[in-house]
């Protein structure tokens, strides 16, 4: 017993020994790790480093290291979290926390970096660097005014920093303030005459002001202070490839490529060689660099993009699979990926695409961007909205989703949030045409016809050959009451692009507002010589039946865009709207019952019947019918969508009701109709907040219905938002003074 018990001792003693000695250090990770660091074997470091913070996460030395050197290794995604945790850990250490505040103002987050320059500045509080970080990230948050002033204390801090004075430039530039930002930059010039960045600054102001004339000189002594300046080559490049002064390019785009030899820079070399249709030369430096491992796949991908806008789709994605082959989580060919399936009809299928690519990493803001376009297509006007969101907030200066959301937001009808989108466009896009147009109709939309109608004007005189510039400039004109102005304005957009359909609406609505019926007859049948099957002409045509007074053409014009497009709820109701003016109701349903028997699969014809049951007050037999199109076709959107208001409406089924909604809603993500339709099923079934989501989509999309108004208020009603109900009723009243409904409501909530 004694002998076991000392043996059991002994083990237990070696057992602890045995612990003890074995414990893991950070020490013998870190020091190798920061010899790797040193050598600039960075990949090496960040295994290191990581062993090292997997036994003390709380070094925080490590972790600024390690923040670094995913810095060094382009994985920005990672290094952002690891400089924020330093920056914790060093609350002391000077360095790292502006280190964090620069890398927080880079991803937008500028109440975050705002602290941080508070917390360099109580470390050190002459510091210049937190100063102008301080100033930078106040300016985020459109406090420019604070901005300036914290830019002007730099300044007075440290009178001889370039960098202070180019600061508080950009700043007063921003605010408006030219010849403030000029002074500054050339003080910047001024007090560092050997700064590169200095001259650099002073050419990218005049370069913004439009001064063309003066931005060469700056930037020639840029190069002359430093010749392998990579950036100054870039600008140069640049600016004599945005001036029109091609060939001048060339020279510093070459320039880049030999200091830089990157696959970027070379690439950037041959697609000056293709632009300058100099393609030899151009595919020459593709296929080179795809021959190398460092250069296959951004100069195989470069090519895929060449076969795709050639239309020559099935190469390029052979060309994308091939790198795909190497690289299968690579988000640039995922990316182009999904642009391929696009360009092949494969929409769903390029959004599971690119949607893996930003599994991969959602800060891509071309994979973002592609998102919202292909999102924005399908009719998801609210997914896309979310997707150039993201863009803005990975970059805020990104001009073409600014245009996007400007758009997305003018036809969801909020024309204040559209104008503030397209002034933004405007400043970050240099003044770009297209953000100017964007502008233009955005300022119409507020009500501000002759700040518009200047724009257009201006932006015509400059860009003469823009068809759509023309179609704008002509609807303000037709708004000022300007026939002539107008119908010249159009006239010139078709020449331009004779295609266009708005051009064409334009001179139609002209002719007949004349009452010129043999003028508009003409121009609708001169287009459809050339498109017969086109909807939209076809509806325009429908149009000038109409008011002609010929109902059999125009009843026949409306069945062939039903044919063509069988979810079309304008031509849809157009058509029962012209068998009620004519008094043929019943005449029309026996002839639409017969064209349903013959054509079974004419889901169009049965839509019809049901909705004119409807206007004769028989719900039960539009049921009846709404139920078999639904029946043959569970994806008969309009059917669908009428079936799921009289069940509703009748106390059936909500549960089905509400499938029949949510299937038309998806069929036709843009008719406000629908989604009242599916609010009001929401409503019945006591699911408040989601009617209220609808009907606010529904007042979105059509700020004049106040029918819409009228079921928001319920809904909010229901809901106990008393506040917002009194509102949407308020706005349903101004919409439609002698509303019974609306009125009783308003008179309950002043008796309660």
């Amino acid at each position: 017993m004694l002998r076991q018990t000392l043996s059991f001792a002994i083990a237990l003693t070696f057992a602890l020994t045995a612990g003890c000695a074995s414990k893991p250090t950070p020490d013998e990770s870190l020091g190798r790790a920061n010899q790797y660091f040193a050598s600039q074997k960075y990949a090496e470091a960040i295994v290191e480093y990581r062993k090292a913070l997997a036994i003390d996460p709380r070094l925080g030395d490590a972790r600024y290291k390690l923040a670094q050197s995913y810095e060094q290794t382009r994985e920005f995604r990672k290094a952002f979290p690891e400089y924020m945790r330093a920056a914790d850990l060093l609350t002391s250490n000077l360095e790292v926390q502006l280190k964090a505040g620069q890398v927080l103002l880079g991803a937008g987050r500028f109440e975050d970096a705002r602290t941080r320059a508070q917390n360099a500045l109580a470390l050190d509080p002459k510091n210049v660097e937190a100063q102008i970080l301080r100033g930078n990230a106040t300016a985020g948050l459109r406090q420019l005014d604070v901005a300036i002033a914290d830019l002007e204390d730099a300044v007075r801090m440290a009178p001889e920093s370039d960098k202070a004075y180019d600061q508080l430039g950009f700043l007063q530039l921003a605010a408006g303030k030219a010849t403030e930002a000029e002074a500054a930059f050339k003080k910047a010039v001024e007090v560092q005459p050997k700064s590169v960045d200095a001259h650099l600054s002073l050419a990218g102001f005049y370069w913004a002001a439009g001064r063309t004339a003066e931005v060469e000189a700056p930037l020639r002594t840029a190069l002359d202070l430093d010749p392998k300046n990579l950036k100054a080559q870039r600008v140069l490049a640049g600016f004599y490839r945005s001036t029109g002064r091609a060939k001048d390019a060339e020279a510093p785009l070459k320039a880049v490529a030999e200091l830089a030899k990157d696959p970027a820079s070379r690439i950037a070399l041959a697609d000056y060689y293709m632009v300058t249709k100099r393609p030899e030369e151009g595919m020459a430096v593709y296929r080179a660099l795809a021959a190398e491992a460092t250069g296959f796949v951004p100069a195989t991908l470069r090519l895929a993009s060449l076969d795709l806008a050639q239309n020559r789709a099935p190469e390029a994605l052979r060309q994308v699979e091939s790198v795909l082959a190497r690289e299968p989580k690579s988000v640039p060919a995922l990316t182009l990926k999904a642009q391929v399936q696009a360009q092949q009809g494969q929409r769903d299928a390029a959004v599971t695409t690119v949607r893996a690519a930003l599994t991969e990493d959602a800060t891509s803001t071309p994979a973002q961007f592609l998102l919202g376009t292909l999102l924005e297509s399908a009719g998801d006007a609210d997914g896309a909205i979310a997707a150039y969101g993201e863009v803005l907030k990975l970059n805020p200066r990104a001009s073409a989703a600014q245009v996007r959301m400007a758009q997305l937001r003018l036809a969801k009808g909020s024309a204040k949030a559209a104008l503030d989108f397209a002034e933004q466009a405007s400043r970050t896009s240099g003044q770009a045409p297209i953000a100017r147009q964007m502008r233009a109709r955005a300022l119409a939309a507020n009500g501000k016809i002759d700040e518009a109608l200047a724009e257009l004007t201006d932006l015509v005189t400059q860009f003469p050959n823009q068809a759509t510039l023309h179609t704008d400039l002509a609807r303000l004109k037709l708004y000022k009451k300007d026939k002539a102005g107008a119908r010249k304005s159009f006239e010139r957009a078709r020449e331009l692009w004779p295609t266009s359909v708005e051009a064409l609406a334009g001179l139609v609505a002209l002719a007949l507002n004349d009452k010129n019926y043999v003028l508009a007859r003409s121009l609708a049948d001169s287009a459809l010589q050339k498109a017969p099957r086109d909807p939209k002409l076809l509806m325009i045509s429908a149009g000038v039946w109409g008011v002609a007074g010929k109902a059999k053409e125009q009843e026949a014009t409306l069945r062939t865009v039903l044919e063509l497009e069988p979810t079309n709820m304008l031509a849809f109701e157009d058509l029962a709207a012209l068998y009620i003016r004519t008094k043929r109701i019943d005449e029309a349903r026996k002839e639409l019952e017969t064209v349903w028997q013959k054509q079974p699969g004419n889901l169009a014809a049965p839509t019809l019947i049901g909705m004119l049951y409807e206007f004769q007050n028989k719900p039960d037999d539009a049921r009846k019918i709404y139920e078999k199109v639904v029946a043959s076709s569970p994806d008969a959107a309009v059917a669908s969508n009428n079936l799921a208001w009289l069940l509703a409406e009748q106390g059936g089924n909500l549960d089905t009701a509400l499938t029949l909604a949510q299937t038309a809603t998806e069929k036709l993500p843009n008719s406000p109709q629908v989604h009242d339709t599916l609010g009001w099923v929401y409503l019945k079934k006591g699911l408040f907040p989601l009617a209220i989501k609808s009907f606010d989509h529904c007042v979105e999309e059509d700020p004049d219905n106040a029918t819409y108004y009228f079921h928001l208020g319920l809904a909010h009603s229901k809901a106990g938002n008393i506040s917002k109900a009194k509102d949407a009723l308020t706005m349903a009243l101004k919409k439609r003074p002698d509303y019974p409904e609306a009125r009783e409501a308003m008179k309950a909530f002043s008796r309660s």
